[in-house]
């Protein structure tokens, strides 16, 4: 995990977003919105999927620059770790406001519900399956050991 657990996240959930889309287009609504989830802390994120799984081993935590220097990428793609960014050039991504399309009627699901469903669905899609983001279990535990044995 980076070491840095008050850095901004937003995740909005397919569901809500095309609730809203229908119910914005049958009403009429109209305008420019910034469409996201709200803003969370990605430490809270983190803590929330950790109850959610269940797991009630060891948080590791690694400086961010620190899992740069190790190649890990931020927010996507391979080898990434998701909602993560700390380019000071885009920590605006994830805090980004959303009370206009709140005001127009978006609802978001309880972070708890959102972290919950994707967990069925990763367990329904194989958590073993190769992805195109994220970390594989061999890069965690190469990155772990990479950590354990400078510490």
């Amino acid at each position: 995990m980076p070491d840095e657990p008050d850095l901004p996240t937003q995740a909005l959930d397919v569901h809500d977003l095309a609730r809203w889309l229908v119910e914005a287009g049958v009403a009429g609504t109209t305008g420019p919105f910034n469409v996201m989830g709200e803003r969370v802390r990605l430490g809270d994120v983190l803590e929330q999927t950790r109850l959610a799984t269940g797991y009630d081993g060891p948080v590791v935590r690694a400086p961010s620059s620190w899992l740069l220097e190790q190649g890990v990428e931020e927010y996507m793609g391979e080898r990434s770790l998701p909602l993560w960014i700390v380019d000071a050039d885009w920590l605006g991504f994830s805090a980004r406001d959303g009370s206009a399309a709140r005001a127009a009627g978006l609802t978001n699901r309880p972070l708890t519900d959102l972290i919950a469903d994707s967990l069925r669905w990763e367990r329904e899609q194989g958590l073993d399956r190769p992805r195109r983001a994220g970390l594989s279990p061999e890069q965690e535990h190469e990155l772990l050991s990479a950590w354990q044995a400078q510490s």
